[in-house]
């Protein structure tokens, strides 16, 4: 078989109408499956991600409660403590970093990635 006659059954072939529409629906079987399972990844991820969300809430929550009952108990022990730090300088560098802390995850969604 001559190149000519080669290139011109490649040309017919590649122009008949029944290919392109072959290919699309062999390419949109995996495609469909990617999306199935892109969208279980997800799904599961979102999950954990809640999941993950309870547990730092409840975790935070444990701890403001040991704190407040440790300042109740102790409370000018605590008292002397912040006197101490406050005459230091320590107390402002403390509630900054508290404060930046806290305001993390609205900082994270107002500034741009």
């Amino acid at each position: 078989m001559t190149a000519p006659r080669r290139r011109q059954w490649r040309a017919d072939f590649l122009a008949s109408f029944w290919l392109r529409p072959a290919l699309m629906t062999f390419a949109a079987v995996p495609a469909a499956e990617l999306r199935i399972r892109y969208e279980q990844r997800r799904s599961r991820a979102l999950k954990n991600f809640t999941r993950e969300a309870w547990l730092n809430a409840a975790t935070a929550a444990g701890i403001g409660v040991a704190a407040l009952a440790f300042i109740w108990s102790d409370a000018t022990a605590v008292s002397a403590w912040v006197r101490d730090a406050a005459d230091a300088g320590n107390l402002t560098m403390l509630g900054c970093t508290v404060l930046a802390a806290g305001l993390w995850p609205f900082l994270q969604k107002l500034l741009p990635r």
